[in-house]
């Protein structure tokens, strides 16, 4: 899951990020340039933790800002004028809050990270698909296999499904009714919409930085806290981030199609399970301290390559073979020793530099620019032109719907994904 992590920064980047974009006073470049981080980089894989400290606090940023809109405030310390929690509603029961404040959180994500009608767009187009999918797998054939003609008396019969059995029931007069292809709905903005919102380049790429950055976030809060199911989800939601890049993550996208087929469909029921929720470990208790399978492994690797060095000149394939077998007890008997002895373990865990002036200046320049008041009026940006508010808009769902039902035939007829 590490590289997963890796790969969406990556991602977020290529899509936000431009050394080319100091122009822009609100581009990721120009506000790295503003706070002087200069370890962040285009290659984020390169140098990952200052890359990831980055997007964090530019997504900080974005969502104090937008809140600011939101509520009408001025400034964190100011009262807020809209959405805010009236003396009537403070004195309500806590049922009657919690419902008020997921009203109020459920719009600010609708206004300025999720586009509602984007993803109800693809529904529709995805059920559309479904459904003429069922009625083509439905269609009468005759008992040696052969499609018939569905002209009323015509013997005809096909062996494929194809143009030549609808030329033929064309030729017909009156021709057979013909189940049409369903004609989906596009889920690109229409510029001939005389009703639509306004065109704003710089709303619409923090927006969508926001919606992959909090995606992002969402998943590796879900490794802390070992939630198998939101995983998964996040899963479903990367394949087809990595789905719409295209060449640069076919690989990846087929690594989530397959992990989703194993856990849905090719693994048994409790195989399934252990996949789903055997991902994450937390070897040292409480809530929210789980890691990756694959980031534990690391640090047992470190540790056994300590062991191994400390045999000196006396390293052998059977001696390291011995210590591979027994590196469990020797980690358990060595933290008993230490207890005992009282020995204080020092921690690992990387200090971090406070960024709140960082934040703060950040908070100023995207207010200041006001980035999250749409303006129709605006400049483009120059090196993000015509910049989607999610970058989903550019999903091709016919395209994807049959790319899985491809790789869903592949395994059936056991070949391989690439």
């Amino acid at each position: 899951m590490t590289v997963i992590i890796s790969v969406l920064f990556q991602l977020i980047f290529s899509r936000y990020y431009s050394g080319s974009s100091a122009c822009d006073k609100t581009s990721l470049f120009a506000l790295r340039n503003l706070i002087n981080w200069r370890d962040v980089i285009t290659d984020a894989q390169q140098k990952p933790a200052p890359c990831k400290r980055f997007v964090d606090l530019i997504l900080d940023a974005d969502i104090v800002a937008a809140a600011l809109v939101f509520f009408g405030m001025v400034d964190v310390k100011d009262t807020p004028t809209k959405h805010g929690f009236s003396s009537e509603m403070a004195n309500n029961i806590r049922a009657v809050r919690a419902r008020y404040f997921s009203k109020v959180l459920k719009e600010f994500i609708l206004t300025f990270i999720v586009d509602g009608t984007l993803y109800e767009r693809h529904f529709a187009n995805i059920q559309s698909l479904v459904e003429w999918e069922a009625v083509q797998r439905n269609q009468p054939v005759l008992a040696n296999g052969r499609f018939p003609c569905r002209f009323p008396g015509c013997n005809s019969s096909f062996k494929h499904d194809g143009v030549h059995r609808m030329r033929h029931e064309l030729s017909h007069n009156p021709p057979p009714r013909i189940p049409a292809e369903p004609s989906l709905e596009s889920t690109l903005p229409d510029p001939s919409d005389q009703n639509s919102d306004p065109k704003d380049d710089v709303f619409d790429c923090h927006c969508g930085f926001m919606n992959m950055a909090l995606l992002l976030r969402n998943f590796r809060d879900a490794i802390k806290e070992g939630d198998g199911n939101r995983i998964i989800n996040c899963i479903k939601m990367f394949l087809l981030h990595f789905k719409q890049d295209g060449s640069g993550s076919t690989k990846y996208a087929l690594e989530a199609l397959y992990h989703l087929f194993q856990v849905l469909a090719l693994l048994s029921p409790r195989e399934a399970e252990r996949l789903k929720w055997n991902r994450t470990v937390n070897n040292q208790g409480g809530y929210g301290n789980n890691v990756a399978m694959d980031v534990a492994l690391e640090h047992d690797n470190h540790a056994l390559k300590e062991i191994i060095r400390g045999l000196g000149a006396n390293i052998t394939e059977d001696s390291v073979r011995r210590v591979c077998r027994a590196f469990f007890i020797l980690i358990k008997l060595l933290f008993v020793l230490d207890t005992e002895m009282n020995v204080n373990k020092v921690s690992g865990k990387h200090t971090k530099k406070s960024v709140k002036e960082d934040l703060i200046k950040v908070v100023k320049t995207l207010s200041d620019q006001h980035v999250f008041e749409k303006q129709s009026t605006r400049e483009p940006m120059y090196c993000f032109p015509d910049c989607p508010r999610d970058y989903l808009q550019l999903l091709n769902t016919k395209e994807l719907f049959g790319w899985i039902n491809d790789h869903k035939n592949n395994i059936s007829l056991e070949k391989r994904p690439r």
